[in-house]
């Protein structure tokens, strides 16, 4: 029998390490389910420790932003805490409110228009199903409204 290379041998142990947690052939929604775990009551509190308790300045008009989380290739644990932070956030300083989402059908011109921003929280490898969904997302980011990314949101939109 033939010894495989060291290096093949490590390439193996990533993929059979890595592969549950890239959860190939599953759903989003089973993958996100398997991998998510509810934030426990001490978790909470500790999150909304580290927040200020106010705004340090009062926008001159409502806020409102989107918090898009889904990912298609490596699902950051960290997630729900981040969008907890978000809400927490939101609801302690009263200068914006949040609406989260890991659907794809939020990108649309027409529900873009309700946000000023859109944070993407940890998402990787997002694959937009159409041209429309890149375009609104272009559109919304044309028009002077803000985009940011926590983390992982660096590895998205290969393909544009």
């Amino acid at each position: 029998m033939k010894k495989l290379p060291w290096i093949s041998l490590a390439a193996l142990c990533a993929i059979a390490i890595l592969h549950p947690l890239y959860g190939q052939g599953e759903s989003w929604e089973e993958r996100a389910a398997a991998r998510f775990k509810p934030l426990t009551d001490d978790q909470k509190r500790q999150i909304t420790r580290a927040i200020p308790k106010e705004a340090t300045a009062q926008p001159k008009k409502a806020r409102k932003i989107l918090v898009f989380w889904r990912c298609e290739g490596f699902l950051h644990t960290s997630i729900p805490s981040g969008n907890f932070a978000l809400q927490e956030m939101a609801r302690l300083s009263k200068a914006f409110t949040i609406d989260l989402a890991d659907d794809y059908r939020v990108f649309t011109k027409e529900n873009l228009k309700q946000y000023d921003g859109i944070v993407f929280n940890n998402t990787t490898h997002l694959k937009l199903p159409s041209d429309h969904h890149r375009a609104a997302i272009k559109d919304f980011i044309m028009s002077g409204k803000g985009i940011a990314g926590i983390h992982a949101a660096s590895d998205n939109f290969y393909e544009w």
